[in-house]
């Protein structure tokens, strides 16, 4: 198996929820644990209170002993989130990706 074929298996088992969803589970669940993967500019411009900001360049630096608990991840559109979903689950975590990102949320953000 070559690290293309890898790669799309990996990403067809990645969970996506929408932004609406992420809303309702952050309600539920306050401690949920969500990275926002954009660049800390960026971040600063506005984020989900709950998101840690762990810029995409720097996602290999991630390490938690948790990896049952699973890894919301966010980022501008979904794009920069997607891939750092497939890299962390490749690692051995379980990842949600936020489809659209920042872009399709509506919730409260703060700076």
């Amino acid at each position: 198996m070559d690290k293309k074929e890898v790669r799309r298996i990996i990403m067809t088992e990645i969970k996506n929820v929408t932004p609406e969803e992420l809303a309702k589970q952050l309600q539920q669940n306050p401690d949920l644990r969500l990275l926002d993967v954009r660049k800390p500019e960026q971040y600063q411009q506005g984020h989900i209170k709950q998101a840690k900001n762990v810029p995409y360049a720097d996602i290999d630096s991630f390490d938690s002993a948790d990896k049952k608990t699973p890894v919301y991840l966010i980022c501008k559109s979904g794009v920069l989130s997607m891939k750092a979903a497939t890299n962390l689950q490749a690692r051995g975590y379980q990842t949600v990706n936020v489809l659209n990102g920042m872009n399709g949320y509506q919730g409260k953000t703060v700076k």
